[in-house]
């Protein structure tokens, strides 16, 4: 009979890599007949991180991060328009206000437009319910949603002509929704060389020179750079970029030295620059080049 301990590396099903250090006793029995081992014992430990690891994280929703705004429950703007609107359209019984909404909530237009204008289903359902609550306690409502109403209600119109009102609310709540369109487009990464497009305009020619470490790609580069008439060198690091300006000039190759803390020319007056360049790669100049 033999003991010993194991270490167990568990992969959950996102791809996060979690060790679990557990130790499992094993019972190992010597079979003299077959020379066979069998396991009598397993920890429960092992099966308890076996299922800890296979729970999956809930995406956190847009909706309980953003908070909405706070709105008046009165009219800011109790104007004539609205008695206007009142005396010509008539009242409203908030039993037929709320039906018009619940109608208007059912429709799946109103859904994929809502999606259209960067509202998930989350927020969709916080953006009606406010919306819904809004409608029905607001007195007198805005002249325009007021005639509106009295439109559907009296069968000139269709529950979804609400959603520019909808749209409109849901924007004084949650003002980053006139920014989604902008978010969207700077937060898009699937075509990546589409974001420089007058740096594709120009005809270039790319060598790539790659090789296992130590085997000459940076020297080999360096001295191409030292035999052609102009260059630039975009070093990752200020130390590399200090180093390749100082081997050029002193190989009488005059190179000027551009990093975020300093820029340094071979000419003493500054007047004349060079026309090999040595800088980190932020402070390339991406105009000239």
């Amino acid at each position: 009979m033999h003991l010993f301990s194991t270490q167990l590396v568990l992969r959950c099903p996102t791809g996060a890599r979690h060790k679990a250090f557990l130790s499992c006793s094993y019972i190992l029995r010597n079979n003299v007949h077959n020379r066979s081992h069998k396991r009598t014992k397993v920890s429960s430990r092992v099966a308890k991180q076996l299922k800890l690891t296979q729970t999956h994280k809930k995406p956190v929703s847009l909706a309980g991060v953003i908070k909405p705004s706070v709105l008046p429950s009165q009219s800011p703007n109790t104007s004539t328009d609205d008695t206007v609107a009142l005396d010509f359209a008539g009242p409203l019984s908030k039993a037929d206000i709320l039906a018009v909404l619940n109608q208007f909530f059912r429709q799946p237009e109103v859904k994929s437009l809502a999606m259209q204008q960067g509202m998930e289903h989350s927020l969709f359902l916080q953006a009606f319910s406010e919306f819904r609550k809004y409608c029905a306690t607001i007195s007198p409502l805005p002249s325009e949603l007021h005639i509106k109403l009295s439109d559907i209600i009296n069968g000139y119109g269709t529950a979804t002509d609400l959603f520019p009102f909808f749209l409109q609310h849901a924007k004084v709540m949650y003002p980053h929704l006139d920014y989604v369109k902008d978010l969207r487009h700077a937060s898009n990464l699937t075509s990546p060389a589409q974001l420089f497009p007058l740096a594709r305009a120009k005809q270039r020619k790319i060598i790539i020179h790659a090789g296992p470490t130590n085997s000459g790609k940076t020297y080999h580069a360096f001295q191409r750079y030292l035999e052609s008439k102009s260059g630039i060198y975009c070093g990752p690091l200020k130390m590399l970029a200090v180093e390749l300006a100082q081997k050029s000039n002193d190989v009488g190759i005059a190179c000027d030295l551009v990093t975020g803390e300093e820029r340094n020319f071979a000419d003493p007056e500054g007047l004349m620059p060079a026309a090999h360049i040595s800088c980190t790669v932020e402070m390339t100049d991406r105009e000239a080049y």
